[in-house]
């Protein structure tokens, strides 16, 4: 290691992790004595800019989501079973082997395709439980991925769900119910 390239290895280190510290200026010290660092109170305005400059850029980063868009009046179309079904049944590869479909109830969230329905619904795959989120606008799914811990399928409430009769049938979220 030159005596130049250590010098900027600790300062660009120092930048980045806001080298005001006294760990950082030991180094310094060793590597050049203060006398040879003019440009040392320039460098302490230059990390505090950096970190100012980065709090400003990541601050985006951290958009609280605020309802824009009230949730419809309405609330969700009817057949989203059917969708939903349709949709498993023609995207997810060897669903004929999944069993014990259940779906939760439809949750208003602001996903990254904008404000939609999420639908949750698990299955078994192989004897393991298995989570999927549906994100539904109108009278289509516009994205959906397993389930990840944001999406808080672990904490809803199933029923039912049937892919291959009606998946709005009795018992499904939506569903008539049994007439007595």
């Amino acid at each position: 290691m030159s005596y130049v390239g250590g010098v900027n290895d600790v300062l660009i280190a120092g930048i980045f992790a806001g080298f005001a510290n006294e760990r950082h200026e030991a180094v310094l010290d060793q590597l050049m004595p203060r006398g040879m660092r003019p440009g040392r109170d320039l460098l302490h305005a230059l990390g505090g800019v950096v970190r100012i400059l980065a709090l400003v850029a990541l601050s985006g980063c951290s958009d609280l989501a605020m309802p824009k868009e009230a949730m419809p009046a309405m609330g969700i179309d009817p057949s989203y079973g059917s969708v939903i079904a349709g949709y498993i049944r023609t995207t997810l590869k060897d669903s004929g082997a999944y069993d014990a479909f259940e779906i939760a109830e439809p949750r208003w969230v602001h996903s990254v395709k904008g404000w939609s329905w999420l639908v949750c619904v698990r299955f078994q795959d192989r004897g393991k439980q298995r989570s999927y989120a549906f994100f539904i606008q109108e009278k289509s799914v516009v994205d959906a991925r397993y389930a990840v811990q944001s999406d808080a399928c672990g904490a809803q409430a199933y029923s039912p769900f049937n892919l291959v009769i009606d998946p709005t049938g009795p018992g499904a979220v939506g569903g008539q119910g049994p007439l007595y």
